[in-house]
């Protein structure tokens, strides 16, 4: 059931982000496992609404089913009473058919409220879906290529690239563009070899200040033994 909820939680985030993005879903993994986590406790209306009315028809079933033996069993309790032996008869199919309605009734009422839940995104929604996406699927990165100052890109496939630039009122708005198609060769960091780097990082440490401060204070404690002695 659990596995089924995520399922069905995943499937409403997926929905919800290619509505108010209007951008594939399958592109923005995080946003759509935020979004889930939220359509979570939804997700479980409609699980037990499906439970329920599963229910509320085999009981509808079994209750049909039930019928003609109810019915002979009530002719051999009224043959039985007349010879002169004592059977009761006691009719439990209405109880039977109460209890598969009020399941199929409960099962719509969950079914609806899942629908109202999961259909109507309205805009304060969107707005949490776009800041989600904008904060964990939109990064920096200025050596991608095509790439303009201050803005956030998600690379998408077949050479798009979804971005979100923020104008001069503060307001961020969200496009799709076709990546440059010519070649782009940008060397982006370079590691430097084993022996420069080990010599660099062992010139920062003597540089530290927490070293500087540790060889002043041993220096400072073995002039003062010396004194003493």
């Amino acid at each position: 059931m659990h596995l089924l909820a995520l399922l069905v939680s995943t499937a409403c985030a997926r929905f919800a982000v290619a509505e108010t993005l209007g951008l594939p879903p399958q592109s923005f993994d995080l946003t759509v496992g935020f979004l889930a986590l939220l359509f979570y406790i939804p997700s479980w209306l409609l699980v037990v609404a499906i439970l329920l009315g599963l229910t509320a028809v085999l009981i509808m079933v079994i209750a049909m089913i039930s019928l003609p033996f109810e019915a002979a069993w009530q002719h051999i309790t009224r043959l039985a009473a007349l010879l002169g032996f004592q059977a009761k008869f006691k009719q439990s199919r209405s109880m039977i058919m109460f209890h598969g309605a009020g399941a199929l009734i409960i099962s719509v009422l969950f079914a609806m409220s899942y629908g109202y839940l999961t259909d109507n995104f309205n805009p304060a929604f969107k707005a949490v879906t776009k800041v989600i996406a904008l904060r964990s699927d939109f990064h920096k990165t200025p050596n991608y290529p095509d790439v303009r100052t201050g803005e956030y890109v998600h690379p998408l496939e077949n050479g798009f690239i979804a971005y979100a630039r923020e104008l001069e009122d503060k307001s961020v708005i969200i496009g799709v563009r076709l990546q440059p198609a010519e070649n782009y060769d940008v060397v982006v960091s370079t590691i430097p070899p084993l022996k420069v780097a080990i010599a660099t990082m062992a010139e920062h440490v003597k540089q530290s200040p927490a070293l500087i401060w540790l060889l002043s204070n041993t220096a400072s404690e073995t002039k003062s033994d010396s004194m003493l002695r």
